[in-house]
Order: structure tokens, then sequence, then C-alpha cells
């Protein structure tokens, strides 16, 4: 092998050590491109902050119904409702049995109703439109919300996103609460669904207190009878 070989031999190694040395990056490095545009990551970092910080303190003061309101805040009233098990229709018509003298089928009555859930059906009612259009209606919300077209349906749907409800079987309370950005409006609405929900639960009780006890005496007539 001739010097001229050795030379280019010598020459491809140099080369290699030379891309590797420039394809290599150090901390150093880094530390230095840091501490050369240290202005500009101050600044940046400096006007971030204080738009974000003036953002925030624009969403506070600017009023929550506001088009340049973003991120309104968001209240959240809700109501703990005692549910009480069992069946207040068959502990109702227990009594007429027993004051009738029919203790024992009184008995047998309470024990069929007793699996009746009065959660059920008050949440079955709070899922149901008869509430839910009557706050609609009650609250004007085609004024509040300026709905045009399918006032019905679009109503229901403001409402069934703002209204939830949910039952511990634990203790018996069903929480029922309504979301708004105006706090004022989300406790009345959420109070009065209560109040609706009392009156219809009440209502639905007692018709089926009169549907039993009517049964109840067609049945007694008929045993007298025959």
């Amino acid at each position: 092998m001739d010097r001229e070989d050795m030379r280019k031999i010598n020459g491809s190694a140099g080369d290699r050590d030379y891309t590797a040395e420039e394809d290599t990056i150090s901390l150093l490095d880094l530390f230095a491109v840091l501490v050369k545009r240290r202005r500009l990551i101050i600044w940046s970092t400096l006007i971030a902050a204080l738009f974000i910080v003036s953002f925030s303190i624009l969403t506070i003061k600017l009023p929550p119904d506001s088009r340049w309101n973003y991120l309104p805040n968001i209240y959240k009233p809700k109501v703990e409702v005692l549910v009480k098990a069992g069946s207040q229709s068959g502990s109702a018509i227990s009594s007429i049995l027993s004051s009738s003298g029919l203790s024992s089928l009184a008995g047998l009555l309470g024990a069929s109703t007793g699996t009746n859930s009065s959660a059920e059906l008050a949440q079955a009612l709070l899922k149901g439109n008869t509430i839910k259009d009557q706050i609609a209606e009650e609250f004007n919300f085609k004024k509040r919300y300026n709905i045009t077209k399918y006032p019905r349906t679009t109503e229901r749907k403001i409402i069934n996103s703002a209204l939830d409800a949910e039952y511990d079987p634990k203790s018996n309370i069903l929480e029922i609460s309504y979301k708004s950005i105006d706090p004022v409006f989300a406790t009345k609405v959420v109070n009065r669904i209560v109040e609706l929900l009392d009156k219809r639960f009440k209502d639905l009780t007692l018709e089926k207190v009169r549907q039993k006890k009517k049964f109840l005496e067609e049945r007694l007539d008929a045993v007298r009878c025959g």
C-alpha cells in the first residue's frame, strides 16, 4: 500500500470524525442559545402571562350573558330531597282496609306494594316533559333564549342540558340541580322544579289510591253479594 492510499484512508476517517462532531449538540450549546435569546423568552412569557390575567379579569367583570364573555361563571344550585322508601298509596290503602276489619288483606297488600319505588317515580317525572314544559312556560324561555324555531323542542333541550338528578339508594336522597350563568335564575328554576315534582307526585299518588280503593270496594261488594 503506497502513501497515496494511506492518505485516502486517513482522509476518510477524518471526515467521519468531523461529521460526527458536527451532529453532536452539547448542553452547553443549548444553554448558550437560551442565554443569547433570554430577552425574547422573558418578554414572550411576560406578554402571555399578562394576556391570560387580563382575559381572566375581563371574564369576571363582563356580564355573564355578554357575547364577549367566553368563559362565564357557571352556577349550579342543588336541592336534596329525602325520598321515603315504600309506597304511600299502599300504606293509605292498608289503613283503609285495616279500619274495615280486613287486616289480613291489608298485610298482603302492604307486602305487595312495598316494592314500589318512590325514587323511580320521581326520576321518571323529572325525565318526562310535563314539568319541563311548565318550567319553560313560567320562566318564558322563548324570550330569555330568543327561541324562534321549534320552541318546544329547543326548550326541552335547554332544560335537559341544565337539569341533573341523582339518587343515592343508601341515604334515599334525591339530589336535583340546575346549572346556569345566572345564579338567581338557576335557584328559582330548581326550587320551582321541586315544587312541581312534589305536586305531581302527590297527584299521581292520590289518583293511584283512589283507583285501588275503587277496585277494592268493587271486589268487596262482589264478595258480599256472592
